[in-house]
């Protein structure tokens, strides 16, 4: 506040919704609460998806609507998608397969129906080979349109899949990055081939500072989405959570003594309740004197409050 600019500054907080998935305190709570004690010269531009949460914090303010599919969208898509293709590799394969820049732009806009997200996949798909810029009608459509060509290209039987999903689950159900070693020790897998099956989604997995999750949360909401018919490729996110909480649980038995894992002593209340653990369980996280060694580890107190708040909820 002591600072006193010449003009308004504008700070852009993208997707608040995917803070909701970091429990009760976030940031988009903490925006909510004290919006009222920022400068007067700071303007914040905010988006998020339609949900609840983030509109019931935000209820006094009248959001502005961007429908993806709009002329004005398809027109920044189009302009984007041209610029895209002026690189020189792929000119190069629109020039070879003898597709001009400007249908091919509008047959992506058309088919991601203005959905930069959508863009910027088929952009990848067009320069790895995976789409034919030459046969856009076979372009998939949307965003589930790209995970299920992807994911029937990577996984053609169920039984290839089947050694997949619990990675899935767990990376999903994470509440925060996890590095190949700790998914491994969650799952009881070996590491380097765990590490190997990972390489196989490093579109949608990316490895970032040694740890993996999902490049966007779309990706995660199709693979745990309860309302679509095809359940091919499902996966159970409480299932993700019960192994967590399975693997580090063992530690119990000796007063916690040996749990090393600073993302166990974090989020283990979080997972014992998204995974539906019975409430004896979730109270020996109290009892047995987890959260009192938490508190000695020097964790911090609103953290402690957040996993009261989840034990007795």
């Amino acid at each position: 506040k002591g600072v006193h600019p010449e003009g308004p500054v504008f700070v852009a907080v993208d997707a608040l919704d995917e803070a909701c998935a970091y429990g009760e305190r976030n940031i988009g709570r903490l925006l909510a609460d004290r919006l009222d004690d920022l400068p007067e010269w700071l303007r914040l531009v905010v988006t998020s998806r339609k949900v609840p949460q983030i509109l019931d914090w935000f209820s006094r303010f009248r959001p502005r609507e961007i429908d993806a599919d709009s002329p004005e969208n398809r027109a920044d898509v189009s302009t984007y998608l041209l610029r895209k293709f002026q690189d020189p590799r792929l000119a190069a394969i629109l020039e070879r397969s003898g597709t001009n820049p400007e249908a091919t732009a509008e047959q992506v806009s058309l088919k991601g129906k203005g959905n930069f997200l959508y863009v910027t996949q088929a952009v990848e798909g067009i320069a790895s080979g995976r789409l034919d810029p030459s046969k856009p009608d076979s372009f998939p459509v949307g965003l589930v349109g790209i995970y299920r060509s992807f994911f029937e290209r990577v996984f053609p039987t169920a039984e290839s899949y089947k050694t997949f999903r619990p990675i899935l689950e767990v990376i999903t159900a994470a509440a925060e990055p996890l590095s190949a070693a700790q998914i491994a020790a969650i799952l009881g897998r070996d590491e380097f081939e765990l590490r190997g099956l990972l390489q196989t989604l490093v579109v949608f997995l990316p490895e970032r500072g040694g740890c993996y999750r999902a490049y966007h949360k779309s990706i995660t909401d199709w693979l745990a989405g309860s309302e679509r018919e095809d359940r091919t490729w499902s996966i159970d996110e409480r299932a993700g959570h019960r192994a967590v909480l399975e693997h580090f649980w063992c530690f119990s038995t000796e007063a916690w003594n040996g749990l090393t894992d600073p993302y166990a002593w974090a989020r283990l209340p979080y997972h014992g309740f998204a995974a539906g653990a019975p409430y004896d369980r979730l109270f020996q996280l109290f009892d047995g004197g987890f959260l009192g060694l938490k508190r000695d580890r020097g964790e911090d107190p609103l953290q402690l409050q957040d996993d009261l708040y989840l034990v007795f909820r």
